[in-house]
């Protein structure tokens, strides 16, 4: 499945580490589908966040910051949050 986020990541010509590829991946419930919709959504936040590459490390931002952002990695399923 990280193989999968890799080349996606490729054709979409954003920069991602392998951690965060794993990270997608794991997160993705093995699904290539929900594993394209969060690297889009992943690519659309470090574009507009950063500086374009999809890491799991974020500069800059507060421990208070990651942790809600990692709430958010965990209950976004697609774009229906779950309850």
């Amino acid at each position: 499945m990280a193989q999968i986020v890799r080349i996606n990541s490729r054709k979409l010509n954003t920069e991602i580490t392998d951690d965060a590829a794993l990270e997608l991946a794991r997160r993705s419930r093995g699904t290539p589908r929900i594993a394209n919709a969060r690297l889009w959504w992943a690519r659309n936040f470090a574009t507009s966040e950063h500086d374009g590459r999809i890491t799991l490390d974020v500069p800059g931002k507060p421990w208070r910051w990651r942790r809600s952002m990692a709430k958010v990695w965990t209950n976004r399923i697609g774009g229906i949050w779950k309850r």
